[in-house]
Protein backbone atom coordinates (compact mmCIF):
# COMPACT_ATOMS: atom_id res chain seq x y z
CA UNK A 1 0.00 0.00 0.00
CA UNK A 2 2.80 2.47 0.29
CA UNK A 3 0.92 4.57 2.28
CA UNK A 4 -1.55 4.63 -0.02
CA UNK A 5 -5.03 3.38 0.95
CA UNK A 6 -6.73 1.71 -2.08
CA UNK A 7 -10.13 2.73 -2.30
CA UNK A 8 -13.62 0.53 -3.44
CA UNK A 9 -13.87 2.68 -6.06
CA UNK A 10 -11.04 2.52 -7.63
CA UNK A 11 -9.48 0.60 -10.23
CA UNK A 12 -6.24 -1.42 -10.27
CA UNK A 13 -5.10 1.12 -13.09
CA UNK A 14 -6.03 4.40 -10.84
CA UNK A 15 -4.55 3.01 -7.75
CA UNK A 16 -1.50 2.30 -10.05
CA UNK A 17 -1.65 6.17 -10.92
CA UNK A 18 -1.81 7.45 -7.68
CA UNK A 19 0.96 5.21 -6.53
CA UNK A 20 3.36 6.16 -9.45
CA UNK A 21 2.79 9.83 -8.36
CA UNK A 22 4.23 9.19 -4.76
CA UNK A 23 7.09 6.97 -6.15
CA UNK A 24 8.32 8.20 -9.38
CA UNK A 25 11.18 6.09 -9.34
CA UNK A 26 9.34 2.75 -9.47
CA UNK A 27 7.07 3.70 -12.29
CA UNK A 28 7.75 1.03 -14.47
CA UNK A 29 7.71 -1.80 -11.23
CA UNK A 30 4.19 -0.15 -10.69
CA UNK A 31 3.11 -0.73 -13.71
CA UNK A 32 4.26 -4.46 -14.63
CA UNK A 33 2.44 -5.06 -11.11
CA UNK A 34 -0.74 -3.66 -12.66
CA UNK A 35 -0.46 -5.24 -15.96
CA UNK A 36 0.20 -8.46 -14.33
CA UNK A 37 -3.33 -7.94 -12.18
CA UNK A 38 -5.22 -6.75 -14.96
CA UNK A 39 -4.33 -10.13 -17.17
CA UNK A 40 -5.45 -12.77 -13.97
CA UNK A 41 -8.40 -10.83 -12.89
CA UNK A 42 -9.93 -9.45 -16.00
CA UNK A 43 -7.52 -11.02 -18.73
CA UNK A 44 -9.11 -14.34 -17.35
CA UNK A 45 -5.21 -15.78 -17.69
CA UNK A 46 -2.16 -16.30 -16.29
CA UNK A 47 1.03 -14.44 -17.26
CA UNK A 48 3.55 -16.30 -18.38
CA UNK A 49 6.37 -17.25 -16.75
CA UNK A 50 8.75 -14.30 -17.63
CA UNK A 51 5.51 -11.99 -16.55
CA UNK A 52 5.15 -13.68 -13.25
CA UNK A 53 9.08 -13.02 -12.68
CA UNK A 54 8.89 -9.57 -13.77
CA UNK A 55 6.19 -8.81 -11.64
CA UNK A 56 7.68 -10.62 -8.45
CA UNK A 57 10.90 -8.79 -8.67
CA UNK A 58 8.96 -5.25 -9.43
CA UNK A 59 6.95 -6.86 -6.28
CA UNK A 60 10.00 -7.16 -4.00
CA UNK A 61 11.89 -3.34 -5.23
CA UNK A 62 8.60 -2.01 -4.46
CA UNK A 63 9.00 -3.97 -0.69
CA UNK A 64 12.44 -1.98 -0.39
CA UNK A 65 13.55 -0.62 2.52
CA UNK A 66 14.88 2.02 0.26
CA UNK A 67 11.60 3.44 -0.43
CA UNK A 68 10.25 3.68 3.45
CA UNK A 69 11.08 7.36 4.08
CA UNK A 70 9.02 8.12 1.34
CA UNK A 71 6.02 6.23 2.68
CA UNK A 72 6.40 7.65 5.87
CA UNK A 73 6.12 10.76 4.34
CA UNK A 74 2.96 9.53 2.93
CA UNK A 75 1.39 9.05 5.92
CA UNK A 76 2.10 12.30 7.40
CA UNK A 77 1.40 14.71 4.23
CA UNK A 78 -1.48 13.11 2.56
CA UNK A 79 -3.07 15.07 0.21
CA UNK A 80 -0.45 18.24 1.28
CA UNK A 81 1.34 17.97 -2.29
Amino acid sequence: RSGQPHFRWETPAEYGSRLRKQFPALNSEIGGIVDAFNLKIYGEADPDEDHFIRARRSWKKLRSPRYWPARVKSWFFRGKR
